[in-house]
């Protein structure tokens, strides 16, 4: 069954007896009209309120509004939103708020809310919980104090994590086609990891974070497992030095699985990332080993080793033109495993235009047989957690595409900080010159608040802005000579988001069947 790409027109509501699946979006959807009744006085629906809606500025008078980058569509004829500003993903919609939304369209207030919908009139307080419940999940807006509140409340509870890329060497195993790394012999010595993590935690405290994430990474950072493991015992004693939290990640090829590592990922100790571009010939055509044979029988074993110790890693996928034929299968294989899996792109600057879009035009077609894929053979556990397109979270809304220059930061094996792995080429300090936040905060090669998408004339008017955040600041800087312009990828981000978006509520409807819902 194929995906319909089904989605309706930003901030209408269907009509939810027209049968628009397999249809074209419309411009406008007519909506029913219910008799008015108004069996309470405006005074009356006051007291109906919650005090936490009323001390918020809600009244009979308030007008609910569809928020202006809600996206509607259906799914096995239930229709679901999404709202690109909000932190709830995909949500199907029920009869009563299809109904809430047909009289918000119509530019009803609550008072006339409670005359125009019938159920309404033997359950008043049941519109006002029908309300709260909707605005919660910011499927409409009530009044601005009360998405303020739900703004402050969601700041509260955010954890406040810094990412620090740790390059333990450049030297690799591997010949992948795109590495960015120049391969040296260097290594990073033990002292000086020590002493940046060290900094680091001392500048994430001082600066507000509730913890710290550490990227072992490379290169292959197996093949420096020795200084690691031992960087890894005295950093886990002393973990709470600084009143922070800390998190180790291994970035690993997975040609090399040293089995301490795997005994401390078992032990939850670390958490490991695996990059894995395919299934066999897929993975091999663009990740060989330097002797030019496959590197996945290797990393296939490796992959049932962990399995057997109750490890899942985290797959990383660079999807190019050369691989992206396999996406199905090398999803196939993530599934049916339970392994998050991860979709990133990359390809070199291209000739002309007409290039770039025959590119994205691939990638799109093979993306999409992907995901009809998974569509015909729906997981129980969520998506939210399964698989992430590049950087995009449908639940996490984003004005950049990253947290370079505000939230993380690479240290290289000579001891330089730079903005992110991509640009060790132009460091901007040295660990232990300065505050190493600071020293990122007070770069200028990248100005994350020039960056936002709003601030980008290509990308402020899109309705998928909050999504992608615009993509790789400097992937599109390459392409451009400029980051303030959208991605290279943003053809092939319009095309797919949307499939994306009714996979997720294809999904839901495949829980309502009797899926094992995981989140």
């Amino acid at each position: 069954m194929r995906l319909s790409l089904n989605l309706l027109c930003l901030g209408s509501v269907p009509n939810p007896t027209s049968p628009l699946f397999g249809e074209r979006p419309q411009s406008h959807i007519p909506f029913p009209t219910f008799p008015i009744h108004f069996p309470f006085e405006n005074r009356e629906v006051i007291t109906l309120l919650t005090s936490d809606m009323s001390n918020l500025g809600v009244s009979g008078t308030t007008k609910p509004i569809i928020p202006e980058l809600a996206i509607f569509g259906q799914c096995d004829g239930l229709t679901y939103e999404f709202n690109s500003r909000g932190h709830h993903g995909v949500v199907l919609l029920t009869r009563r708020s299809l109904d809430v939304m047909n009289a918000c369209q119509q530019g009803r207030n609550i008072h006339e809310m409670l005359g125009v919908i019938p159920w309404t009139h033997d359950e008043p307080e049941a519109l006002l919980r029908v309300l709260k419940q909707m605005a919660d999940l910011e499927l409409i807006e009530l009044t601005s104090s009360y998405s303020e509140q739900l703004r402050q409340n969601r700041k509260k509870a955010r954890k406040k994590t810094f990412y620090v890329w740790l390059q333990s060497t450049d030297s690799c195993n591997l010949a992948c086609s795109y590495c960015y790394i120049e391969k040296t012999p260097m290594f990073m010595q033990y002292d000086l990891a020590r002493y940046a993590i060290s900094e680091a935690k001392k500048s994430a405290a001082k600066h507000g974070f509730d913890e710290i994430v550490f990227k072992l990474a490379g290169g292959e950072p197996t093949l420096s497992w020795k200084m690691l493991s031992k960087l890894l015992q005295q950093t886990t004693a002393d973990v709470n030095d600084q009143g922070i939290a800390v998190r180790f990640n291994v970035i690993t090829n997975g040609v090399i699985l040293p089995q301490e590592m795997l005994d401390l990922a078992s032990e939850g100790q670390i958490s490991i990332s695996l990059s894995l571009d395919g299934i066999g010939y897929w993975h091999d055509i663009q990740r060989p080993l330097k002797s030019g044979s496959g590197s996945f029988r290797l990393i296939d074993a490796n992959i049932e080793r962990m399995l057997v110790r109750g490890v899942r890693p985290y797959i990383l996928t660079t999807v190019t033109h050369l691989n992206s034929p396999g996406l199905s299968e090398l999803a196939e294989y993530c599934i049916t495993r339970d392994l998050g899996f991860r979709f990133s792109f990359y390809r070199e600057v291209a000739s002309s235009p007409k290039e770039l879009e025959n590119d994205n035009l691939l990638l799109s077609q093979h993306l999409g047989e992907c995901y009809e894929w998974i569509h015909d053979h729906m997981p129980d556990t969520s998506l939210y957690r399964l698989h992430r397109f590049g950087d995009m979270n449908l639940k996490v809304p984003k004005t950049r595409s990253c947290g370079i220059a505000s939230k993380g930061m690479t240290v290289d094996t000579q001891g330089m900080v730079s903005i992110c792995q991509y640009e060790m080429s132009k460091p901007v300090g040295r660990v232990g010159d300065s505050d190493m936040i600071e020293t990122i905060l007070n770069q200028t090669l990248y100005d994350p608040v020039a960056g936002r998408v709003d601030n980008i004339p290509v990308c402020r008017d899109c309705n998928w802005r909050y999504v992608c955040g615009s993509g790789c600041p400097m992937l599109t800087q390459r392409f451009f000579g400029t980051y303030l312009h959208s991605s290279p990828y943003c053809q092939m981000y319009r095309t797919v988001l949307p499939v994306l978006v009714e996979l997720h509520a294809a999904q839901l409807v495949h829980y309502m069947k009797g899926g094992v819902k995981d989140a």
